[in-house]
């Protein structure tokens, strides 16, 4: 029997966040088609990643 009939294949998986909420205001907002500019902000920002591997 070949030990790959035994083990179940490996998968592997990392996750991050981090806080990505503008420090200094006023800013200008990215992305956008016209010039916005933000003064405050509500909530924070966050940048979210994930990876697998098999």
């Amino acid at each position: 029997m070949d030990i790959r009939e035994v083990l179940p294949p490996e998968m592997r998986a990392g996750f991050s966040e981090i806080d990505i909420t503008p420090l200094h205001f006023p800013c200008q907002k990215v992305g956008w088609l016209k010039v916005v500019i933000a003064e405050k902000v509500h909530d924070p920002v966050y940048a979210r990643a994930a990876v697998f591997e098999s």
